[in-house]
């Protein structure tokens, strides 16, 4: 889910992040190139600050690492094995930065 939201998951589990991208139209964004890069941090827990300054690139597994299904993105994160508190950050190719909130314990 979106911030606010933190979501809650276990360190090292693998986890299918779904979204969608639309065009300044409002209509929906199909290619994966619409998608430059995908990267997370550690955070304190309880100060997530949408910055992705010094995030590293994520890890992703299953047959593809990005993939549009069912109207949407899919990208499988393998989570970081340490407990703790993550952003993940979708970088957009029109320079836009989407982020979410995770606590993994």
């Amino acid at each position: 889910d979106n911030p606010p939201t933190v979501n809650i998951g276990k360190a090292g589990k693998t986890y299918p992040v779904k979204f969608q991208v639309r065009d300044e139209n409002g209509a929906l964004v199909t290619h994966l190139n619409a998608v430059t890069s995908i990267a997370h941090k550690a955070v304190t827990c309880g100060s997530f600050s949408d910055d992705p300054t010094n995030a590293l690139e994520t890890t992703a597994t299953g047959g593809t690492t990005l993939r549009f299904e069912d109207d949407q993105f899919v990208y499988n994160w393998k989570t970081p094995t340490t407990s703790g508190c993550y952003e993940l950050f979708v970088t957009l190719a029109d320079g836009g930065v989407h982020n979410a909130n995770f606590m993994l314990n």
